[in-house]
């Protein structure tokens, strides 16, 4: 145990004190440790998320899972303009988003299947693809 001078008011202060017993600071070497402490614990936090919790889960990155979304709603919507009795356009057109949903998603196959079904939708509507 030491005996350290407050840093705000000059009281004397055992090491051992959680706080001054004049002005109720806390001491410098406390308070250094509460820092360090709490970075360490901030850094934690953010190195967790980025790279065990938050944007990567069981080996996937999430944003794969946000594109492959983005892909099952595409079809789902073309499916809906098609079960709407949506024109020719229409189809070429949603058809057209579906592949490059997939493209975006970097699936290969369905990214072909979609750009063939496109050109076979467009044709319809009369639109060279």
């Amino acid at each position: 145990m030491a005996i350290i001078k407050c840093r705000d008011c000059g009281n004397e202060v055992s090491t051992d004190a959680e706080k001054c017993p004049k002005c109720g600071a806390v001491p410098s070497k406390l308070r250094a440790v509460g820092n360090a402490v709490g970075g360490v614990l901030i850094v934690g936090v953010v190195v967790w998320y980025l790279f065990g919790g938050g944007f990567v889960k069981a080996g996937r990155n999430m944003s794969d899972d946000v594109f492959a979304q983005v892909s099952r709603d595409s079809v789902a919507q073309y499916e809906m303009v098609k079960r709407n009795g949506g024109s020719a356009v229409d189809l070429c057109v949603q058809a057209g988003f579906v592949a490059a949903a997939y493209l975006q998603a970097k699936d290969e196959a369905n990214y072909k299947r979609w750009s063939d079904q496109e050109r076979s939708d467009c044709a319809k509507a009369g639109i060279a693809k």
